[in-house]
């Protein structure tokens, strides 16, 4: 597991319980990743606002409870950690998930799209996080 940045602490933010909630989530993970400073294009933005969504949803659904998100700055990209209640273990499905599923593509996504990802269990629960590689923006090392 990378060592995170002691220069740059992290962002954190509770979500409430509701699917309606994970929009916002999304778009406040990208804005936070904007201002830590790194190289991310508006593609590892996106897959940014992607793999948050899936797990902040994933988190809401299952557990009917807030989580936890945060989004820190490692030193090799972001961070975003997802910490929910549940004890259930993660499992990515072998194969695809068919077309025509209703779920099934979160963690399938995940592990395709980030450059590492993992789970950490908690004392109430499980932290599911992943990465996105990236470097630090020269515009704003030069703030």
């Amino acid at each position: 597991m990378p060592s995170t940045s002691a220069s740059c602490p992290p962002h954190e933010f509770d979500v409430r319980p509701a699917v309606a909630a994970v929009p916002a989530a999304r778009r406040k993970v990208r804005a936070l990743a904007h201002e830590l400073c790194l190289s991310l294009g508006d593609s590892s933005l996106s897959t940014i606002e992607l793999l948050t969504g899936e797990l902040v949803a994933n988190a809401v659904e299952n557990t009917h409870e807030p989580c936890a998100v945060c989004v820190r700055r490692t030193c090799r990209g972001l961070r975003v950690e997802i910490t929910d209640t549940a004890d259930t273990k993660i499992r990515v499905q072998s194969r695809t998930p068919p077309l025509d599923a209703e779920s099934g593509r979160g963690l399938f996504l995940v592990a395709a799209l980030a450059t590492a990802w993992g789970t950490d269990p908690q004392e109430h629960g499980k932290k599911i996080w992943f990465e996105i590689r990236a470097s630090a923006s020269p515009a704003c090392c030069r703030r």
